[in-house]
């Protein structure tokens, strides 16, 4: 049995220009339990509470746009190893999205803002599945499985109906229709199988594939080259389908001197449906009509995955690569919504190349220095390339969606730790550890933003948060 509890609250300014804030609480009840000899039972019970908002803190402007999202999940696993070549799990999962209002309120007394609240979708999704790792032969194993899952867009909601079916402004909305607390408002279901093969060459080596069909019956919705606080989740609706992708991969995994070194490499493919994109100058808060401003497409993605890792000795850590592309195309039969013509374009997490270097000097038992090496290509970007004149007002002219790249990403951190520091008895343990973040001091972007400069060219500025190195002390203790 045990309990957990997290709860944290960050905070972020800029140079008192706008900020973001952000809270995370989550509680979560794990109880394990034998059932017989062969019948074990795992459940676990979860929520979290994730809320998050942007503000603009000066003038009679400032606001504070908030948003989040409730999760309540329940799990029930039972394993089943009655069969000496088998292996059985077969559960069942529930889980409950019930995202916060959105709202709008003034920064503080000074500010004019009108307050403004707004609903967002909820559902519910249900799932049961089965799964059976068996022994085939001496060499070959499986792991086959089938998970059925089932949604319901849930109430309070409104459904808006546009003249020809498809949402593509608000001047369309012909009537809308209003749902009930907890009413079904549309349900989608599905099945996913997943396949896994092992085949052992010698006792040193494998080889490994599998494919699996997912579905997501909630998306991520931001219109950034970056991760913030203030993207929101959206469930699945009338107008947003599940997302789902069926993935491919098969590996070789060799292992060197008695096991001391592992290595592998594996090729992956993933072709995903309903992927969710913003039209170009979207509204996206404070909006009751998003479908006007999303449109659905389609994506897929490839890569090849290098891993080397040294388990033992004075000297040990790992080293991996990874190359991936992963991209999007959203085709219409309306120019105006289309992207880029049409035409697949990198996504907003497409990352050729990604290097990490991981390693830890034992100088003795008591005495470690680590180091951590990060590089990875920039994120794509969309940048204003052109200006032109329209009845003497200067209007940018932006490039293709995600044409251009933030600078690449490139970090090193060291630390150095001493094991028992205070206390010196068998019992109790302790260290000290001493580390630099960012060692190289980079200013590595956040994200970049684009300001008109004098005449009518735009200038690009990057936004680092943690554009220095950060030195830390941390102790620990175990009894």
């Amino acid at each position: 049995m045990a309990l957990s509890v997290y709860n944290s609250h960050d905070k972020f300014t800029y140079d008192e220009e706008f900020g973001f804030a952000w809270d995370v609480f989550t509680i979560s009840f794990k109880y394990d339990q034998i059932l017989s000899p062969d019948l074990f039972s795992g459940l676990s019970i979860s929520y979290s509470d994730i809320s998050n908002s942007s503000f603009q803190p000066s003038g009679v402007d400032g606001f504070v746009l908030g948003n989040g999202m409730n999760n309540y999940k329940i799990k029930e696993d039972l394993h089943i190893s009655r069969f000496p070549s088998q292996h059985i799990n077969i559960g069942f999962e529930g889980n409950a999205y019930f995202p916060d209002s959105e709202t709008l309120v003034p920064f503080d007394h000074t500010a004019t803002t009108i307050p403004y609240e707004g609903q967002k979708d909820r559902g519910v999704e249900a799932a049961v599945y089965l799964n059976d790792a068996v022994e085939l032969t001496s060499r070959l194993t499986a792991s086959i499985g089938l998970r059925y899952n089932y949604y319901m867009q849930v109430g309070p909601a409104q459904v808006n109906e546009y003249t020809d079916g498809l949402p593509t402004s608000a001047a369309e909305i012909l009537s809308v229709t209003a749902y009930k607390s907890g009413e079904k408002v549309i349900a989608y279901q599905g099945f996913d199988p997943r396949v896994a093969l092992t085949f052992m060459l010698d006792i040193s080596s494998s080889i490994k594939m599998s494919y699996n069909k997912i579905h997501q019956y909630i998306h991520l919705v931001s219109n950034t080259t970056s991760a913030m606080p203030i993207d929101f989740w959206q469930v699945s609706n009338t107008y947003f389908q599940p997302l789902s992708s069926d993935n491919f991969s098969v590996g070789y995994y060799k292992n060197f001197r008695m096991n001391a070194f592992e290595t592998s490499v594996e090729a992956y493919y993933r072709n995903m449906d309903n992927i969710i994109e913003y039209k170009d100058f979207p509204d996206l808060f404070l909006n009751n009509h998003l479908e006007t401003e999303l449109v659905g497409g389609k994506g897929r993605g490839y890569g090849l995955e290098l891993f080397v890792k040294k388990k033992s000795g004075k000297f040990n850590g790992w080293l991996s690569y990874t190359f991936s592309r992963t991209f999007v195309k959203v085709d219409h039969y309306s120019r105006q919504i289309e992207i880029n013509q049409g035409q697949w374009f990198p996504s907003k997490f497409d990352q050729p190349h990604n290097f990490s270097l991981v390693g830890n000097l034992n100088f003795n038992k008591t005495n470690q220095f680590s180091f951590n090496f990060t590089y990875a290509t920039g994120r794509p970007l969309t940048a204003p390339d052109a200006n032109y004149a329209l009845n003497g007002t200067i209007v940018p002219n932006f490039s293709n969606r995600n044409e251009y790249r933030m600078p690449d990403y490139i970090r090193l951190d060291v630390s150095y730790t001493i094991q028992r520091g205070l206390l010196r008895t068998a019992r109790y343990k302790d260290s000290f550890t001493f580390s630099v973040y960012n060692l190289l001091a980079r200013r590595n972007a956040y994200s970049i933003y684009f300001k008109r400069e004098r005449g009518t060219n735009y200038g690009a500025y990057k936004l680092a948060i943690l554009g220095t190195l950060l030195p830390s002390i941390t102790y620990n203790f175990n009894f």
